[in-house]
């Protein structure tokens, strides 16, 4: 199951990174406890583009991501339940080997897409990248598209 270790700060300022479980010691102890919330992911064992949402809503990972972002998900196609102006942080990195961040990338493009188009996401190769002194090698996922 995910686990969350959250910041002291929320808002626009605050980043949540998504690691997977062997990048998850070093990516908290190397994190600014101020402003970076670290949330473990273990691989999505289901097919987001074809399931069902009662099996996407019983997934412990999809619902920690759900959870920690704070804005509700979208389960009726067409219809924009989420509460983006709750969002609890200002990005959202995928730290995540390539599978894992393109089965996150399409949760949140099908049950959270306002989250995406916000600006709010971003991905990088290595959770090591996001806690490199200098220039961060981030690049934004917009609307799904890379």
């Amino acid at each position: 199951m995910s686990y969350l270790v959250d910041c002291v700060e929320k808002g626009l300022e605050s980043e949540l990174i998504l690691v997977e479980q062997a990048s998850s010691d070093m990516a908290v102890q190397a994190r600014n406890r101020m402003s970076q919330a670290i949330l473990e992911i273990k691989p999505i064992e289901l097919d987001i583009r074809r399931a069902e949402i009662p099996e996407v809503l019983s997934n412990k990972e999809l619902q920690s991501i759900v959870a920690a972002l704070g804005v509700g998900i979208n389960v009726i196609p067409g219809m924009n339940m989420l509460r983006i102006e709750s969002i609890r942080y200002g990005k959202v990195i995928l730290a995540l080997e390539p599978s894992a961040r393109n089965q996150v990338v399409e949760f949140l493009k099908r049950f959270m897409g306002p989250v995406l188009e916000g600006g709010f996401v971003y991905e990088t190769d290595s959770a090591a990248n996001v806690f490199a002194s200098g220039d961060r090698m981030l690049v934004q996922v917009a609307g799904g598209e890379r």
